[in-house]
């Protein structure tokens, strides 16, 4: 997901270019909602019929999405979960990112992550994330 943020907000590698209008996009995502802009109201309901949303394939999910790919991304990780096991405590989890999380704080872990205090309240928490998403509601 962050690299989709930096790829849509930050970057300045162009993708993909209109012909016929010449803007340029990074994602391919993009020049497609742009195109729409360039459609006849007739146009539009038949672009609209064929460009149909991908429903998830699993029967108990009600999500859709723009495209397979994406749609077959969150199966994997929505539905089709394999668990990890700590490297330090029983603990399962469903990423390799909330697994390598997990043990830098893990209470088992000889080498964890050590709290650090909050410059403005003194509260403790661990470093990255957990002390971010603190700070923000001191803004």
């Amino acid at each position: 997901m962050l690299w989709q943020h930096d790829c849509i907000y930050h970057c300045t590698t162009i993708i993909c270019r209109c012909t016929i209008c010449s803007r340029t996009f990074t994602t391919l995502r993009g020049l497609r909602r742009h195109m729409t802009s360039h459609l006849t109201s007739n146009e539009e309901e038949q672009a609209a019929r064929q460009s149909a949303r991908v429903k998830c394939s699993d029967p108990s999910c009600s999500m859709s999405f723009l495209d397979y790919q994406v749609m077959e991304r969150h199966v994997a990780r929505k539905h089709q979960v394999v668990l990890l096991k700590c490297s330090f405590c029983p603990k399962q989890l469903k990423s390799n990112n909330d697994k390598r999380e997990h043990e830098a704080i893990c209470g088992d872990n000889p080498n964890r992550l050590k709290k650090v205090s909050c410059p403005f309240c003194g509260k403790k928490f661990f470093p990255g994330k957990y002390l971010n998403r603190h700070l923000k509601s001191h803004a």
